[in-house]
């Protein structure tokens, strides 16, 4: 495998798509129980209108049987993108551990080049050495 860093910046694209879905989902979930919370609040104040209004009580029973399946249908949206959001936050793990090894293999790949590249240099400056002590030692000879 050639250079790692076109794959890094796959990666780190892909995470931050990932992020953006995640925070999207999150959105849909507070949006959901917002409405939740609306639905619930309707319903209190239904019964409060049935309290000062006794001859309407007759209708409280069909609104509560109406009421509570689309509280049951709201809560199974809920659930739903719960479930998406425990499987997005786990496709973002996976993600983030798939970068980090990618660069890990590019730093070591650096590492080595560094080395490779101290170790030329070293060689150099040994051979260049040795080129001078031996002239040296050639001009005490004569």
């Amino acid at each position: 495998m050639g250079d790692l860093r076109a794959v890094i910046r796959l990666h780190r694209w892909q995470i931050d798509d990932k992020q953006r879905a995640l925070v999207a989902l999150r959105e849909r979930e507070e949006h959901s129980e917002q409405h939740l919370a609306r639905m619930d609040a309707e319903f209190a104040a239904e019964q409060a209108a049935v309290a000062q209004f006794p001859e309407t009580a007759y209708m409280l029973a069909s609104y509560a049987r109406a009421f509570a399946q689309r509280r049951e249908q709201q809560e199974q949206r809920i659930a739903k993108i719960k479930t998406q959001i425990t499987a997005a936050l786990d496709d973002l793990a996976l993600a983030f551990q798939d970068l980090k090894r990618f660069e890990l293999a590019h730093e070591a790949r650096q590492a080595e080049q560094r080395r490779e590249q101290l170790r030329k240099e070293n060689l150099s400056l040994d051979e260049a050495g040795m080129n001078a002590f031996r002239r040296r030692q050639g001009e005490d000879a004569e």
